[in-house]
């Protein structure tokens, strides 16, 4: 079967069931993966790593991987036994990346329009960070895009912690624009209120707390609190 040289874990959300994908197994090459579905419930998920760079390349066999493949339940304590170094999710390092809690420009909340308004916050002089219909993403702010001057923001400090603990929060969330947009995020990171005030001003808003999402709200909040404890 070759070579493994990546392990990441994950829970599908539809199916409860956990995911393990193997990269760099040939013939697929490293840009596609093998998975393995097991019921979540065997195992404590929270003791999972979200995946791991192995030290060098690992057979099929030398990994532990083989009665993985032939069992409904596998031991994955030879797995964790190798060598290895923890994965960084992606968005996490393009963040920590292009972050500068100096800038003056960090820490704001832009809009930019074309067919509808779409919302960011911005980490640095030159990129910005938001979610939306593809997920979350880490780019360069847009040339379009304008400064929403007149909000009351978190101070830049504040706004760009919450930034990585909101996406920890809400990275396995969908997107829907009544239910959960990039307003909502946006808002809720750089204000601490978690409305859209396109939903707010929509026909359908009573169906949907009036623009407001009061789960997201009590979470964050929550969640840094509990953040600031632990930096005590």
């Amino acid at each position: 079967m070759g070579y493994v040289h990546e392990v990441k874990f994950f829970r599908d959300k539809k199916s409860q069931k956990l995911m393990i994908a193997l990269f760099d197994i040939p013939p697929l090459f490293c840009s596609e993966f093998w998975l393995k579905n097991i019921e979540a419930s065997q195992y404590n998920i929270s003791s999972l790593p979200t995946g791991f760079k192995l030290d060098k390349k690992y057979s099929v066999k030398e990994l532990g991987i083989q009665p993985f493949l032939d069992s409904d339940k596998p031991d994955l304590s030879s797995i964790f036994q190798k060598n290895k170094t923890p994965v960084v999710d992606e968005i996490v390092r393009l963040f920590k990346e292009k972050v500068d809690y100096n800038s003056q420009n960090a820490g704001l909340l832009i809009s930019q329009r074309d067919v509808a308004n779409h919302f960011h916050i911005t980490i640095s002089d030159t990129h910005c960070f938001n979610f939306g219909g593809d997920g979350f993403a880490v780019f360069s702010i847009p040339q379009n895009a304008e400064i929403l001057s007149t909000v009351k923001l978190l101070n830049r400090q504040q706004v760009l912690d919450r930034c990585l603990i909101a996406y920890e929060l809400f990275k396995d969330w969908d997107y829907g624009f009544l239910g959960w947009n990039c307003e909502h995020f946006s808002r809720l990171v750089t204000t601490g209120v978690a409305v859209s005030y396109q939903v707010k001003e929509s026909p359908l808003a009573w169906l949907n707390h009036n623009g407001y999402h009061p789960l997201a709200q009590e979470m964050i909040d929550q969640a840094v609190k509990n953040h600031l404890t632990n930096d005590q």
